[in-house]
């Protein structure tokens, strides 16, 4: 197996792509890089890990980086602080569904913390009723809108909580950078304050990403892609138990 990996690495050449995507996947009980070339929908490399020093040093050595025009990277700073570092004045964009996930964090947070103070009964059917406070509003059914207003009912704060990750995901149907960033604005200053608690960490994120989450609208690209071979990765490695890291790179690599 590694004499003909050998062979694919000299025969094998990889184009520097100018819109790359970068992730991480935990395998093998660590997390690892994924760098994807995400116009072409091709991994580019999977990293032993996801170390800061590690990758600097892994794109200072990356071929023909002047090629890279845009980065996009879910919100983790080191992945930031990587890209000002080795394509200083590129353009960084924050992966639309992080962001919006973040919102649908916000809402579980508040969910878990109602559930403390039921009884059984009621948590458990809370539990079950899960996907309801998760999905868009305009995809749920009659009987998940029943749900929904029966929940909201019960808890008129949960509710509220529900209307606000509608609203923030909404931030991203508005046309223009400009209409999308008022009404950024607009969520952040009419916030419940009794929500704060439960959103807090994505308002941060909104103030220190600011720049690179509404620079999708100047590229409306996604990191769909590298999420899509994080999962043909995890599926690869469920597969083969006992699979090295090196083994399910190669795979992942040249398969």
């Amino acid at each position: 197996f590694d004499d003909y990996v050998a062979s694919l690495k000299e025969s094998v050449t990889f184009e520097t792509p100018e819109i790359l995507g970068i992730d991480e996947l935990k395998v093998i009980g660590q997390y690892r890089a994924m760098i994807t070339n995400v116009e072409k929908l091709a991994l580019f490399d999977m990293l032993p890990t996801r170390n800061k020093a590690d990758l600097i040093a892994y794109f200072k050595q990356m071929p023909d980086k002047g090629k890279v025009k845009v980065l996009t990277m879910d919100l983790w700073s080191v992945y930031r602080q990587v890209a000002q570092a080795q394509f200083p004045d590129r353009m960084v964009v924050a992966d639309r569904f992080h962001v919006v996930r973040m919102a649908n964090d916000s809402v579980e947070r508040f969910r878990k913390a109602i559930r403390k103070g039921l009884s059984t009964k009621e948590r458990l059917k809370l539990k079950d009723d899960r996907f309801v406070l998760l999905s868009r509003k305009h995809n749920l059914d009659n009987k998940g809108l029943e749900k929904l207003d029966e929940w909201s009912t019960a808890f008129p704060e949960l509710g509220a909580a529900y209307a606000a990750k509608e609203a923030f995901h909404d931030i991203y149907t508005h046309k223009s950078k400009s209409d999308a960033m008022k009404a950024a604005e607009e969520w952040e200053d009419t916030l419940d304050q009794n929500l704060d608690w439960a959103f807090r960490e994505l308002k941060g994120a909104l103030r220190s990403w600011w720049t690179e989450i509404f620079n999708y609208y100047d590229q409306p690209i996604s990191n769909a892609y590298t999420e899509s071979v994080n999962n043909l990765a995890k599926g690869m490695n469920r597969m083969g138990r006992g699979y090295s890291f090196d083994v399910i790179r190669a795979r992942l690599l040249y398969d």
